[in-house]
Parts: C-alpha cells; sequence; structure tokens
C-alpha cells in the first residue's frame, strides 16, 4: 500500500492540465492496481488464481514505470518526485510462482513450492 500511496502523493503534484490529467489517471490507477492484485493474491484459493493475480501485478508495474517515464520525459514530474517512485517500482520483487499443489497462507506474495 505505500507504493500506492506514494505514487497518489505523485499524481497529486502534477501538473492541472490535460497532460497532467491523462497522465495522472492512468499512473494512479496502474500503481494502485499493483497492491490490490499482490493483496488479493494472498487470498487466492489455487495456486493458478495467485500465480494470475501476480501475472496482473507484475503487468500493472511495468505499465506504471511507462507512466512514470512518461511523466518525467514530459517535465510534469519534478526529479526528486520521480526518483524514488521509480527506484521502489524497480525493485519490486519478482517473486517465483510455482505450484505446490496446496496453498500457503502467506502474507506478501510469494508461494513457492516446497521442493526444490
Amino acid at each position: 500500500m505505500r507504493f500506492g500511496a506514494t505514487a497518489l502523493d505523485a499524481v497529486a503534484k502534477l501538473p492541472n492540465e490535460v497532460r497532467g490529467w491523462i497522465i495522472g489517471k492512468q499512473l494512479g490507477r496502474a500503481a494502485t492496481s499493483i497492491g490490490a492484485n499482490v493483496w488479493e493474491a494472498d487470498a487466492a484459493l489455487t495456486d493458478s488464481e495467485f500465480a494470475h493475480k501476480i501475472s496482473i501485478a507484475r503487468k500493472e508495474a511495468c505499465e506504471t514505470e511507462y507512466w512514470l517515464d512518461l511523466a518525467r520525459t514530459a517535465e510534469l514530474l519534478p526529479l526528486e518526485t520521480y526518483t524514488p517512485l521509480v527506484v521502489k517500482q524497480k525493485n519490486w520483487p519478482r517473486y517465483p510462482v510455482r505450484s505446490s499443489g496446496k496453498r500457503k497462507n502467506i502474507s506478501g506474495a510469494q508461494r513457492v513450492s516446497d521442493k526444490p
């Protein structure tokens, strides 16, 4: 949730004009969707459902990076706002997702097999 909240703070700093509205809406949706999908993945009933939700979160992380880069390239987002978000986004864990045959109830987004 912290990344989503930080991204929403960045959206609030975008200029109040058409370019800022377009990027802000897309950035806000993509960035907050990451946490929502990870949260849903943790509540998944099957490994398949878990993997699907994590794959959506990964795609949203890639989209978030795109909107952040576009905001910076268009000089709509100050470097001091852009840099911490990009660092957090690029360090978002790329969790391994393997089927274990049974669900592991854990916090966070990692579900890995007991087998090597």
